[in-house]
């Protein structure tokens, strides 16, 4: 079965979520090897460090201001069918 999110398949979010997932990994290890022990990072602050230095582009570009609606509005949706499945 195929969930479709503001017209892109489900599977796309999902590896969004992984990818994500990897970069933070990888980047947590990289650290540990260079500062010589475990140095934690949230995912909430890895997720700021990434999207702040982005703002200043997408306010300016209306494709990328269309993207983000569009993604609102997929998380929207996905949040809305997750929530009713649990019920």
């Amino acid at each position: 079965m195929q969930i479709l999110l503001g017209g892109k398949r489900s599977i796309h979010h999902i590896r969004g979520h992984f990818l994500l997932s990897a970069v933070l990994c990888f980047i947590r290890n990289e650290l540990k090897r260079i500062v010589g022990k475990y140095v934690n990072v949230s995912n909430e602050a890895f997720f700021a460090m990434l999207v702040e230095p982005c703002k200043a582009r997408i306010e300016k570009d209306f494709l990328l201001i269309e993207l983000k609606e569009k993604s609102l509005i997929a998380a929207e949706q996905l949040t809305n069918l997750l929530s009713h499945k649990v019920r």
